[in-house]
């Protein structure tokens, strides 16, 4: 699968474009807060990463699953376990995933 061109460059872009509405974010609450600022930077994150996600597990990896041999994604998935044990932290994953829900239910009424 190219990195240029096709699916790969697009989820990269949307990688870059992701950080640009993190920096907003950053930006309208460093010094005076500018809240109408950031919660337009969110709702555009929130946007992007909706529909990015959308594509990852609709196109992506749909088309990595095809691309792959069994051996290959056992291996990738042994890398994505050592990685969220070694870096992320055992439970972290389930945490966040609990204050998501805490936060939904607080926020979104």
């Amino acid at each position: 699968m190219p990195e240029k061109g096709g699916p790969v460059a697009v989820m990269l872009s949307e990688h870059v474009e992701g950080r640009s509405f993190i920096k907003e974010m950053e930006g309208a609450i460093a010094s005076t807060p500018d809240y109408g600022a950031f919660s337009a930077a969110a709702k555009k994150y929130s946007s992007l990463l909706q529909n990015h996600i959308g594509k990852e597990n609709d196109v992506l990896f749909p088309m990595a699953e095809k691309l792959l041999e069994a051996d290959q994604r056992e291996k990738l998935y042994e890398g994505f376990e050592r990685h969220e044990e070694t870096v992320i932290g055992h439970g972290r994953h389930e945490e966040l995933h609990q204050m998501l829900k805490e936060m939904k239910s607080k926020y979104l009424r």
